[in-house]
C-alpha cells in the first residue's frame, strides 16, 4: 500500500512539473493567436490527446479558432463558433468544462461542426474547457481523441488547470494588442484632426480665392479656364482629404470611446505634466446611446478636478467591461477630497456643478457615481453602468 502511495505521490508530482513548465512556455507571449497555437501545442502534449485547440472569444458572441496542434486537415483552422453552436457555443453558454464520448452522435449539442469535428478530423471522445480571468470567458481550450471513449480523468484534468494558467496570460496579450491598437487609433486621430484643421482650411481658401478671381469681371478667358481648374482641383481634394479623415475614424462606437480617453488622457499629460496611464480592462462591447457620452464625461471631469484641486504626481484611467456593468475609475495620488463632499444632484451653492451634473447623466442612464478618498491618499471617481438596465 505504501509504494501505492509513494507511486501516486511521484506521478502527482510530476504532471505538476509537466504542468508548470508548459505554463512557463507561453508566458510572455505578446499575440493572442501565437499564444493560442503555442498553448494547443503544449496541450495536446501535456494531456496525452490527438488533437487539442484554442478558440478565442473574439466577440462576445463568437470563438474563432486560433490554435491547433494535431489535425489532419485546414478544415479547423479558423473555425467560426458562435455562441449556442456545437461544444464551444455550449460552454459559452453554461461557462464550465464538458465531456463527450462521442462527438458525432452526441445529441447534447447542434450540429453546425459535425462535418469538421467528426468527419474530417475523425474526433470521438472530446472536452472542451473554458479559459477564464476573472470569471470572464477569454476562450475554451478543447482535447479530443480519434476514438469513440473518454479522454479520461488524468487529461481532463490537466486541461482544466492548464486553462486555468491560459487565463491571466491570455487576458495580458489581449490588453498589450487593444493598447497597441488604441496608440495607433489615437495617432491616427491627432494627425486626422491636424489635416481638418490644416489642409482643409487651406484647400478650402484655394477654392474660395479661385472662385472670387472668377467673379472678376477684367479676368481674361485663359486666365478663367485657369482658375476653373483650380477649383476643381481644390474641390477633389477636399472630396479625397474627407474621404481620408472618414477611414482614419475609429470603426466602432466602443473604439471611439476608449480612443477618445486616451487622447484626452495624453492631452492632460501635456496640459498639466501630471503622469496619467489609461488602461482597457475586459472586453469591449457596443453600448447603448448616451452611455460612451456619460462615461467620457465622467473622465473629464476627472481630470479636471485632478489638474485643479488634487496635486497629483499621477493618475490612473480605466475603462472596463464586466458581464453585467461597464464604467470608468479616475484614481489619483494627490492631497484627497476636502471633508464634508457629499455627492448631491442638487448641490445648495453654486460649487460642485460639475459633479452634481455627472451624478444626474449617470442616474438618467440607470447608473451609479461614486467619489471616495483612497487608502493611502488620493481620490477614485467611479462610474459604473449596467449593459442591461433600460434608462430611468
Amino acid at each position: 500500500m505504501g509504494s501505492l502511495a509513494e507511486d501516486d505521490t511521484q506521478l502527482a508530482l510530476a504532471e505538476l512539473a509537466e504542468l508548470l513548465s508548459a505554463s512557463r512556455r507561453v508566458a510572455g507571449l505578446l499575440d493572442s493567436a501565437v499564444l493560442a497555437q503555442r498553448a494547443a501545442h503544449e496541450a495536446r502534449h501535456l494531456a496525452g490527446t490527438d488533437i487539442a485547440t484554442v478558440a478565442i472569444l473574439e466577440d462576445p458572441t463568437l470563438l474563432i479558432m486560433r490554435g491547433t496542434a494535431g489535425t489532419r486537415t485546414s478544415a479547423i483552422e479558423q473555425l467560426h463558433i458562435p455562441r449556442g453552436t456545437g461544444l464551444g457555443g455550449k460552454i459559452l453558454l453554461d461557462r464550465h468544462p464538458i465531456s463527450l464520448s462521442d462527438y458525432g452522435r452526441d445529441t447534447g449539442i447542434t450540429r453546425e461542426h459535425v462535418d469538421v469535428v467528426a468527419d474530417a478530423e475523425g474526433i470521438g471522445a472530446v472536452v472542451g474547457v473554458p479559459i477564464k480571468d476573472n470569471d470572464q470567458v477569454l476562450g475554451i481550450l478543447y482535447g479530443g481523441l480519434r476514438a469513440v471513449g473518454s479522454v479520461g480523468d488524468r487529461g481532463t484534468s490537466l486541461l482544466v488547470e492548464f486553462a486555468r494558467s491560459l487565463g491571466p496570460l491570455l487576458s495580458s496579450t489581449r490588453q498589450s494588442q487593444q493598447a497597441q491598437r488604441l496608440s495607433a487609433q489615437s495617432e491616427r486621430q491627432r494627425i486626422a484632426l491636424q489635416l481638418h484643421d490644416t489642409l482643409g482650411q487651406l484647400l478650402f481658401g484655394i477654392g474660395l480665392a479661385a472662385r472670387r478671381a472668377q467673379a472678376d469681371t477684367n479676368t481674361s478667358a485663359d486666365l478663367l479656364a485657369s482658375l476653373a481648374d483650380i477649383e476643381a482641383g481644390a474641390s477633389r481634394a477636399s472630396s479625397q482629404l474627407r474621404d481620408a479623415l472618414r477611414a482614419m475614424a475609429p470603426a466602432t462606437p466602443e473604439e471611439a470611446l476608449a480612443t477618445a480617453v486616451r487622447m484626452d488622457a495624453a492631452a492632460f499629460t501635456d496640459r498639466s505634466g501630471v503622469a496619467a496611464h489609461f488602461v482597457v480592462v475586459g472586453e469591449p462591447v457596443d453600448l447603448r446611446p448616451p452611455i460612451p457620452a456619460v462615461l467620457l464625461a465622467v473622465v473629464r471631469e476627472g481630470l479636471h478636478n485632478v489638474e485643479k484641486y488634487a496635486r497629483a504626481r499621477s493618475v490612473v484611467l480605466t475603462l472596463y467591461y464586466a458581464a453585467r456593468d461597464v464604467g470608468v475609475v479616475v484614481q489619483d495620488d494627490g492631497v484627497g477630497l476636502p471633508s464634508n463632499l457629499p455627492l448631491d444632484p442638487l448641490p445648495r451653492s453654486g460649487r460642485r456643478l460639475g459633479l452634481a451634473s455627472l451624478l444626474q447623466r449617470t442616474q438618467q442612464v440607470g447608473g451609479s457615481l461614486i467619489l471616495m478618498p483612497n487608502e493611502d491618499g488620493g481620490v477614485t471617481l467611479r462610474a459604473s453602468v449596467p449593459l442591461l438596465t433600460s434608462p430611468t
